[in-house]
Order: C-alpha cells, then sequence, then structure tokens
C-alpha cells in the first residue's frame, strides 16, 4: 500500500533550568522573566532555594531538583527529574556536531552521543577550542587530524578515565 507511511512526531526545542537546593533565588526569577502561564509566589525568599516554591496557574509546586521547561512561547512546566528524563534529550550544538562530523569521520548518531558526554566532548572538540583560542575543559597536547586518530582519542579518554578513577579511590 503506497498510500501508508510511517510518520513521528514532530518535536520542538525547549529550554530548561534544573534547580538545586541554595540556588540563588534570582536565577530562578531571572529565568522566569517574560513566562506567560505561571508566576511563582517567592513571598519572602530573597536568599537560597531551599523549600518548594508554590506554584500559580494550575502548575504544581517548584521544588529543588526540579526542571523548569520553557518553550518557544514563554510557556513553562515544573518537572521532576524523572519525569524531565522521560520526556526529553539534551539537544547537542550544531555547529559542535558539524564540526566532530566532518573532523573525525563519524556518524551523525554516534558524533552526538560522544558529544553528549563532557569528557569524550572535550577531547573532541580540543582542536575547534585551540583554532578558537578558547580554553578548552580539558587541556589536551596532542592534535587530531582525521579518522586516524581515533585510536589516539581512545587513548586519551582512556587516560583520562584511569586518572579520575585514581583520584576516586585515593580518598
Amino acid at each position: 500500500m503506497e498510500t501508508v507511511k510511517n510518520y513521528r512526531v514532530k518535536t520542538k526545542s525547549v529550554t530548561a533550568m534544573r534547580t538545586f537546593i541554595g540556588q540563588p533565588i534570582h536565577e530562578i526569577r531571572d529565568y522566569m522573566i517574560g513566562c506567560k502561564n505561571i508566576a511563582l509566589g517567592l513571598g519572602g525568599l530573597h536568599q537560597g532555594f531551599n523549600e518548594s516554591i508554590e506554584g500559580t496557574g494550575g502548575a504544581r509546586d517548584l521544588t529543588p531538583g526540579d526542571y523548569i521547561v520553557m518553550s518557544e512561547d514563554r510557556h513553562a512546566v515544573f518537572m521532576s527529574p524523572a519525569e524531565f528524563e522521560k520526556k526529553y534529550e539534551e539537544q547537542v550544538d550544531s555547529t559542535e556536531l558539524y564540526y566532530v562530523i566532518t573532523k573525525y569521520g563519524f556518524l551523525a548518531k554516534d558524533a552526538e552521543m560522544m558529544l553528549k558526554d563532557e569528557r569524550i566532548r572535550s577531547v573532541l572538540l580540543a582542536p575547534l577550542n585551540e583554532e578558537k583560542k578558547v580554553s578548552p575543559v580539558v587541556t589536551v597536547n596532542q592534535s587530531f587530524s582525521g579518522k586516524d586518530d581515533i585510536k589516539k582519542i581512545a587513548e586519551v579518554l582512556s587516560e583520562l578515565l584511569s586518572e579520575e578513577c585514581i583520584r576516586k579511590h585515593a580518598y
């Protein structure tokens, strides 16, 4: 049947902020500026976010650790970490994704997965950060020049992970 086709739900990008205990209230307030459907009842809170904040407009209370998810049209929703992680995944920066695909020849899905891991991301983007004269999160003293250097990347990552394990077990 040529008239039967498979479709998927269109996705929209959202921004999100994960809250935490002791978070400065002004960060939450500033993020919520322009929100069209929720006003936070901050009451006397002026310092750190240490207890639930009452939500208005039918929103549930915001508890430390929850996410504030904001749509492009500035409608917000509060979600627990479990709800958020079930529905959303991090969106990789398209410029970084393009760089990794063209530099190393990875498949898009593999490059995206690696960019989501901060340890791998910093190694893959080290040459790009050097080009931009930006300090990378991890200093890498080797330069990578393409597909043949995947072994070198694996060695650097292995070394970083070994150092991290040693530090964890030293205490």
